[in-house]
Order: structure tokens, then C-alpha cells, then sequence
């Protein structure tokens, strides 16, 4: 196991291309990460999500993103693949708090906390049962299929806030597990999000659509108050730029954060919610952010070489006060 034990800063950011080169993948890649001296007294807790993936077609699309050892000093970050899987390379981000925060809450959801037998339903279904997902709205179709004859894989589940809040928070998303199945005939779709929040909950998706063979998928998510200060949070896709059946390999556009909101840049984080990209080729896909102002931020989300990105999704966070 490619492991570098020296830790490195806690930026947010970590790549398996730290620790290894791309044409060497391993089963499981990982780095030790350090927290500023003194800033914790017990161990924080983290959330993190899928930066950038590049997987190999010819095995199981399979991706896991652990975070483990925390302690007030620091922990270790590990991507890992299993069975056949095929992982080149991958990207992570993550957010932290102290544990006992009252403002913001994480927690995670994965498809193995609903029963094994799922239920297939029609995207009409879908629709009256007011999904607010991506594809949803028009994007993460394919060439040979619509909107009206998908079958979608559904995974939702009510989950619970910690305490309740005073209004329903902002919630955001990121992928960080994936375990699909390969194939020229079939096509890797998966979106996280959340629906229905309320001051106590909300009900979180883990859905997959049309021909992909979904195995399995989690997510993390991220609560906090809806009127924090110099706090801002959304997502973004390429349905902002472009329909679904133009495909493109670089994807940008510009989030423009509410007047007076900060008032100098603040860090934004930012990892993937939604994937929907055709299986005859790699898996690549990556999302980042760029010209980071006090008013907004350019985003991206690419793929390259022969990759085909039908669609793609994410979600980020705008901290003030980092």
C-alpha cells in the first residue's frame, strides 16, 4: 500500500499523485495529515467528498474515500478501490469542526444503510415525488434514452439533525464512495442531494438512472444555519452551461455569491455531487475553482482524453473567516 507517512499540511486538499504516480495504481493510497499545532483539544470531525476521479473502464467503476486514526493532531486520509477495481487517480476535499459545535452538523449516508432489495421506480414517479435532483431537471441522460422511459435506481432516507435548528439550514453534498458496474452498454450515473429539509432533517439520495448498474454509493453531508455570516454555500453543474447532448470536455461558468456577503475572498471548497459520463471510456472528472473574489468564483468541471462527460455536478462551500 502506496502510504506517505510524512504529514502534510491540512490545506483541505490531498492527491494519490502525492504519494504515487498515476501509472501505478494501488488498491489503497493514503497520506497523514496534520492539524495546525494546538488548535484542537480532542479530535475534530471531518467531512469529505470526491474531488477528482480517473478509474479505469475495463474494471469495476469502484472508489472509496476514507478519513481514519483522528486524533487533536491529525488523522489519515486514504482513497481506496477493491475486487477489480482500476483507480489511477483521485482527489480529495474535506472540511473540518470542532466536535460539540452547535451551528454545524456532518454526517454521512451510504446505500448499505437501506435494505438490499431496492425499488425501481419510473422518473415520472420520480417527479411527482418532488426529487430535486440533476437529471431531473433535464441533464444526465444519454444518447439512447429520455426522460420519460428511464428507470431510476432510488436510494432515499430520512435523516436526522443532531439538534434541531431554527429553520431549515443549508445542506450541501459530496460524493465519496462509488461502486459501479463496467461496460460499453451501460453508462455511470450517480447523484447525492438533499430534499425536503426541515429545522429537524431532511431526506437525503444516493439515485443512480437509465442503463447504470449502481452497486452501491455514499455521501457526506454538511448542515449549518441558512443566515450565517460570512458563510455561502450552492452547487453548480454543466446544465448551467450547456444541455446534456453537447457533450464537452472543459465545462466553466460563474458563481456570484449574494451582495455583501464578504468582504474579502473567502476559501471555497468544493467537491462532486453528481457524475453521469459513458462507460466505453476511463472515468475522469474533475471540479475545481479559480479568480476567487468577494463577489464569486469560477468554477470547472473537466474530463479529457477520450472520456465523454454527458454531465456533472457539484457542491461547494464559501468560508469568510478562514
Amino acid at each position: 500500500m502506496p502510504h506517505l507517512p510524512k504529514a502534510g499540511p491540512d490545506t483541505g486538499v490531498f492527491s494519490t499523485l502525492e504519494v504515487r504516480p498515476r501509472n501505478k495504481p494501488a488498491k489503497l493510497t493514503s497520506r497523514n495529515i496534520a492539524f495546525p499545532a494546538h488548535h484542537y483539544d480532542e479530535a475534530p470531525n471531518v467531512a469529505a467528498g470526491f474531488k477528482m476521479l480517473d478509474l479505469s473502464h475495463e474494471a469495476p467503476i469502484r472508489a472509496n474515500l476514507v478519513g481514519s486514526d483522528m486524533t487533536p493532531e491529525g488523522f489519515k486520509i486514504l482513497f481506496e478501490t477493491w475486487g477489480g477495481g482500476k483507480l489511477y487517480a483521485a482527489e480529495a476535499q474535506w472540511i473540518e469542526h470542532k466536535r460539540g459545535a452547535k451551528e454545524c452538523f456532518f454526517g454521512q449516508f451510504d446505500t448499505r444503510d437501506m435494505r438490499r432489495n431496492r425499488k425501481l421506480q419510473s422518473d415520472a414517479a420520480s417527479t411527482s415525488s418532488s426529487s430535486t435532483s440533476p437529471e431531473a431537471n433535464g441533464t444526465g441522460n444519454t444518447a439512447n434514452s429520455n426522460t420519460t422511459s428511464q428507470i431510476r435506481q432510488q436510494n432515499a432516507k430520512r435523516l436526522k439533525f443532531p439538534r434541531p435548528f431554527d429553520e431549515p439550514p443549508q445542506v450541501i453534498c459530496w460524493l465519496n464512495r462509488i461502486d459501479m458496474a463496467s461496460g460499453d452498454e451501460r453508462n455511470w450515473r450517480v447523484s447525492a442531494h438533499a430534499s425536503r429539509i426541515t429545522p429537524q432533517g431532511f431526506v437525503g439520495h444516493l439515485d443512480a438512472w437509465g442503463d447504470t448498474e449502481l452497486e452501491g454509493a455514499a455521501m457526506c453531508w454538511i448542515a449549518f444555519p441558512r443566515h450565517k455570516r460570512k458563510v455561502a454555500s450552492g452547487t453548480f453543474g454543466t446544465s448551467d452551461v450547456r444541455p446534456w447532448h453537447d457533450p464537452r470536455q472543459r465545462n466553466r461558468g460563474r458563481v456570484k455569491f449574494e451582495e455583501g456577503a464578504f468582504e474579502k475572498p473567502p476559501t471555497v471548497l468544493v467537491a462532486l455531487n453528481m457524475i453521469d459520463m459513458a462507460g466505453n471510456a476511463d472515468l475522469r472528472v474533475k471540479v475545481w475553482v479559480e479568480e476567487v473574489d468577494k463577489d464569486g468564483f469560477t468554477w470547472h468541471l473537466d474530463t479529457w482524453d477520450d472520456s465523454t462527460m454527458y454531465g456533472a455536478a457539484a457542491s461547494w462551500i464559501a468560508l469568510g473567516f478562514v
